[in-house]
This record gives C-alpha cells, structure tokens and sequence, in this order.
C-alpha cells in the first residue's frame, strides 16, 4: 500500500405555516385534528434502529426488536442507526417535511443509541448497501468513521456490474465515511460504473471523507450543480475507454457554480484530466494531492494519464472565477507529452487564479505545463529550470524535498519556495496543519512541518 502523509500518520419539518380558516365546529375540529397529528408527528420523530438478521418484534425501537432493514418510507427528523451487516441496494425517497434531515447513521461502539440489546460486535466492521439511490431532499448519510483513508469505512457501497455507487436527484443530501467500490478498470467499454452520478442540477451536495475507487468510468459524474462540496476524499483507479470516455471528476451543464474540491487525494486517475470543470464560475479547487503510482496501468488516453491537464476544462467549454491553491501535482517520468499540468488547456476563462501550486515531472516537464490566457499563475513551485514568466515562482525542486518520494509520501522536508499567504478556508494543509506559523507559507498540498513527531493527524 501507498503511504501518504507522513510518519506520524496521514493515513490514507415544514411545520403548518398558514392559518385556518375556521367554519364553526367543523374548522375547529379540523384545526385540532391537524394540531394533534402535527404532535403526533414531531412525538414519532426519534431514534430507530436497523440490524440484519433482527428476530424480535421489528418495531425499530431497540437492538431487540430492531429492523432487519431499512423500511421504505422513513420519518422526517429522525435518525436511523444501522449495525454492521449487509443490506442491498436502498432508495431513499421519503417526502420532504421543510428541512427536517433524515439521518442514516452507522452505528459503532461509542455512538449507537439506546443500549437495550446492544452488543459491540454490531458496530466494529461495516454496513453494506448494494447502491444508494436519493430522489428527495434533506438527508445525511453518516459511516461515523473510517480507520484511514483507504479502509475501515463505516458504510460500504458495492454495487453490481454497470450499478451506480449513488445515484442523487435531491438536493441538501450529505454522503460521509463510505467506501465505494466499482466495477472496473477491466480495459474494457463496460461496465460504465459511476462511483457518485448527480446530474439533474442539485444544489448543496456535499461528499466528505470518502473512498471512491476502481471505478469502470467516472468517480464523479455531475451536470449543473451548484454549492457542492467535496473534501477529504480518497479517489483512485477510475477507467477511460476510447468508446467510454471518462475523468477522475465530470462536472459541467449551465447552472455549475461555486463547487468546492479541497484536501482530496487523487491516485491513478485516467482520461481527459483528473478534475475537469466546464461552463463553470466561482469554483475553488485547494489543497489536493494529485499522484500516479508504478503500478498505474498506463491504459488511458493520450497513451496513457490525462489528455488535458490535471485540473482542466474540455477543449471548448471554459470556467471563469475559479481559484486554484496549493495543489501538489506528481507526474512519473514517462508518459505522453500531451499530459499538460496546467489549468483549463484548450479554451480561455476569465479571472481564474493559480497561486501556490507544486507541480513536479521526475522527468523533463518542459511542454507538459501550461496555463491558458485566462489564468493569472504567481508563486508556484516547479520540477525543472523555468517558472513560467512568474515574477514569485521557484524551480528546481527535487525529490529530496519529499519525506519518501519512491513511497508516495509527499509530505516536505523542506520547504519550498515562499508561497502567497491566504486568508480562512486556505491557512490549512491537507492534513489540517496551519500553514506560515514558521514565517513561510509553502507550496503545494502539504505544509512543510518542522516537528513531525508531535503532529497528530486525524485520518
């Protein structure tokens, strides 16, 4: 397994708002009724419990009596906590009630709700669904925790061939601590597994410590969003197919506005480019490690990686208002020339901004960078001889500046060339370090850390 980090351990509700109007004894026993049912409602809003394999009465009310699965209408304002187990593919799809969440909440041995019938053997591996499918609003799925970035996820998402990992047409739906697991790469044109597919123009979608992986097309595939959030994510090993075209992250359609990408890791991801963005504004994309292993494959297009950059757009489509911050990118030594590390290859934006990137070619990086007229680039730091015209730029980094190159650890050992101080959400790293307490802000995903043994790390 690729270690990343370092030593210390990075490891990878609408209540009834209008008034009555009241016709004698009928109004006023209509208005108690619906008085007493809106009690009814809020009373019944609790905890309910789901364990595979329950006996007991099936009441929901206790480990005891619990569900053996998750109904299929579920009560707004409640919270479902589910005990390891495997329990197919699930359509969440109760009807709104204002903004009253539902919760499905993995249970684990400190955070399970009622003790009655509880044993910690129910909450020290995973629950598994076969799909996930959202259609309304207001949910929060919740793994709870995960023992790093690449295993020991509260939920587990696995579908069939060709299934989708979670299929969203609701809006306000927040996904965390869950693994998805694809169906490829199989160097084939199917199946076309997505791991995350939202493409009908949700809003303030949010995907949090996430481990998206082998997924036979996109991890992402996203049309028209707007107030998405995607952070301290896992992606790895996704499939481009010269009949199945694919990225790490497709995301574009009028209406994709202020899309938040920050502190993910990105392994081994083919295709166009690693996170390509089209028809875009104000999008920020910060503190991502972006890497490709020896064991990559090398089956993707252009001869291998991405065919336009790392984070880019479609040759004629643009993004404008766009914010790129201390990004590490690591490029291997061999690969096509046609791998640009730069931002947006193709069309111009307008107003984009690339500050306080690393970009690093263990060969020659030469044409494999470039930035379009649409992008103001200061203070990033390069592999190789040239800083690209930046008046702040610094080159010649090798790989002694990384804590373990050849072990995929890109943490620093020095620092790079001084970078641009930002202001809150930018001042930390990918691990939550606060970046410039040592008076120098540095490039690139990770900030350079003096005293390695007292940091703490929360996976």
């Amino acid at each position: 397994m690729i270690r990343i980090g370092v030593s210390a351990g990075l490891r990878p509700g609408q209540a009834f708002s209008r008034g009555f109007r009241t016709m004698g004894c009928v109004g006023h026993a209509a208005r108690v009724l619906a008085l007493a049912l809106l009690a009814l409602t809020n009373a019944e809003a609790a905890n309910f419990y789901v364990r595979s394999g329950a006996a007991g009465s099936a009441s929901g009310m206790d480990w005891v009596n619990a569900y053996s699965n998750l109904p299929s209408t579920l009560l707004r304002g409640s919270t479902y906590y589910v005990a390891d187990g495997d329990y197919g593919a699930h359509r969440f799809n109760t009807p709104v009630n204002g903004t009253n969440l539902i919760i499905i909440r993995k249970a684990t041995r400190t955070d399970h709700g009622t003790d009655v019938g509880w044993i910690d053997s129910y909450g020290d591996g995973s629950a598994t669904w076969g799909g996930i499918t959202v259609t309304t609003d207001y949910w929060l799925i919740d793994g709870q925790e995960r023992a790093s970035w690449t295993n020991g996820y509260g939920f587990v998402v696995d579908p069939p061939s060709a299934g989708k990992g979670a299929s969203i047409s609701g809006d306000h739906v927040t996904i965390q601590y869950a693994e998805f697991i694809g169906n490829g790469p199989d160097d084939a044109a199917s199946p076309s597994d997505d791991g995350i597919y939202a493409t009908s123009g949700q809003s303030a979608l949010s995907f949090r410590y996430l481990c998206i992986r082998d997924n036979g097309r996109c991890p992402f595939l996203l049309r028209g969003l707007s107030n998405l959030l995607v952070e301290h994510c896992f992606i790895a090993r996704n499939e481009s197919h010269p009949s199945q075209h694919s990225e790490g992250v497709s995301l574009y359609g009028m209406g994709t506005a202020n899309c938040v990408f920050r502190h993910n890791i990105w392994e081994d991801i083919e295709g166009t480019g690693v996170i390509v963005v089209g028809n875009a504004t104000g999008c920020a994309f910060y503190g991502n490690l972006i890497y490709w292993t020896s064991r990559y494959p090398n089956t993707g297009q252009a001869g291998g990686y991405v065919g336009n950059a790392a984070i880019t757009s479609w040759t004629r489509e643009t993004h404008s208002n766009c914010l790129y911050y201390n990004n590490t990118v690591i490029l291997p030594s061999t690969g096509g020339n046609s791998f640009r590390l730069g931002n947006m290859v193709g069309s111009a934006g307008t107003n984009n901004v690339s500050y306080n990137n690393l970009y690093f070619c263990a060969g020659t990086i030469g044409t494999r960078l470039s930035y379009d007229d649409g992008t103001a680039h200061d203070y990033n730091a390069y592999s190789g001889t040239s800083v690209f015209g930046e008046a702040h730029g610094s080159c010649g980094l090798t790989t002694g500046i990384f804590r373990d190159f050849a072990g995929g650890d890109f943490s620093l050992v020095a620092g790079t060339g001084p970078g641009l101080a930002l202001p809150t959400p930018y001042a930390v790293d990918l691990r939550g370090v606060i970046r410039g307490k040592d008076g120098r802000w540095d490039c690139g995903a990770y900030e350079h850390v003096w005293d390695v043994k007292n940091l703490h790390v929360v996976p």
